[in-house]
């Protein structure tokens, strides 16, 4: 089986989209199948862990978009219309029929995908937004909203398959191997993980170690989770150079294990939400991307996290009041962590990845 995956990163869009498209082209390799990534933009370090991961990349061209048209809300992501990126996929495509299409991109729609179902047999869309007709075999949405079941209704084929809600999260292979062994959570606060994805363009992860910088904080120590492109990281590293409590992790390889061994998150409201989820991590959550927003505040409203709400408005004092507020609550921790679990094992251990996987075999 031959899979393509059309996905971009860069410092606005972020490295979430294309980590979470490594999962699924891991698990799809695994089973035998052959994936090539599609991208306009994607920073040399991601490339590298794509083909040490032995899957195929090919850059598209640069062009200018020159007709101004700007169907979606991120079409600036693109930088061209979608009939000239098509034209430019399908053309990175042509030594071979590809059985599935993969999309995981803000700025593509119904037009991109009829022309990859004209090309290839199936194609899946990966989407947070519901902001978008789509013509695709199977969409994918792991966020947690009110109306999952509904969102997308009107957006996709009748006879389009929808993958909804944190069960269908795509979850790298440690996080189900760190499970397995992870002790019981007692509600007590000793390490703080901090992350807020590759990039963290408005540097929350400064205003958050500010507010950990009060004295009845100097107990806990702290684990930085830091991406290469991130463009405050040298200021970050030269600032705590000396503070033995805190250690960063550039580009970290085990964050499964460093959720593990934290007691309590505080991070960004993407895709790790997932990830702390799955493992039972209380969380303090702040939106730094507006698609987040609407299922921080549902992840919030059912006691599964703490949302701070949108980075802008948060202060270092309000993040220091949720800690300490937390510090003394063992019950809230514990109730957290287990509304946390449930949310994402419905159905018992490491199901997700599978449910997914399972779904594009069945349907090829």
């Amino acid at each position: 089986m031959r899979v393509a995956i059309r996905v971009d990163a860069s410092s606005e869009i972020g490295i979430g989209h294309v980590m979470r498209c490594l999962t699924l082209a891991d698990a799809l390799h695994r089973n035998g199948a052959t994936v090539r990534f599609i991208s306009r933009v994607m920073p040399a370090h991601m490339v590298q862990m794509m083909q040490e991961r032995k899957h195929e990349f090919r850059l598209l061209p640069k062009r200018q978009n020159d007709d101004g048209i700007r169907e979606f809300a991120h079409s600036h992501w693109l930088d061209v219309n979608q009939h000239v990126d098509a034209s430019d996929t399908m053309e990175a495509l042509g030594d071979h029929v590809w059985d599935w299409v993969v999309i995981d991109h803000y700025a593509i729609g119904a037009a991109w995908e009829k022309v990859a179902r004209i090309k290839n047999s199936r194609v899946l869309v990966i989407d947070d937004l519901a902001d978008r007709m789509h013509d695709c075999d199977v969409i994918l949405d792991q966020n947690y909203y009110v109306n999952a079941q509904s969102r997308y209704d009107l957006l996709v084929p009748d006879n389009c398959f929808k993958a909804l809600g944190p069960s269908y999260a795509l979850l790298r292979e440690e996080f189900y191997e760190t499970a397995k062994t992870e002790a019981e959570r007692d509600g007590l606060i000793r390490k703080i993980l901090v992350g807020f994805g590759g990039s963290d363009p408005t540097n929350e992860t400064a205003k958050v170690l500010q507010a950990l910088e009060a004295p009845d904080f100097y107990k806990f120590q702290i684990d930085v989770i830091i991406g290469s492109v991130n463009q405050h990281k040298n200021s970050l590293f030269d600032r705590y150079a000396e503070n033995s409590r805190i250690n960063f992790h550039e580009n970290a390889t085990n964050v499964a294990s460093l959720m593990s061994q934290a007691d309590l998150s505080i991070g960004a409201g993407g895709a790790m939400n997932w990830e702390r989820c799955f493992l039972g991590l209380p969380a303090i959550v702040i939106v730094v991307a507006e698609n987040q927003a609407e299922t921080s505040e549902a992840l919030h409203q059912a006691g599964i996290v703490l949302n701070l709400g949108r980075h802008h408005e948060v202060s270092e004092n309000m993040i220091a009041r949720a800690v300490r507020n937390l510090d003394s609550d063992q019950v809230a921790m514990h109730c957290f962590s287990e509304r946390s679990k449930n949310l994402m094992l419905p159905d018992g251990l490491a199901i997700t990845n599978l449910k997914v996987l399972s779904t594009i075999l069945d349907r090829s």
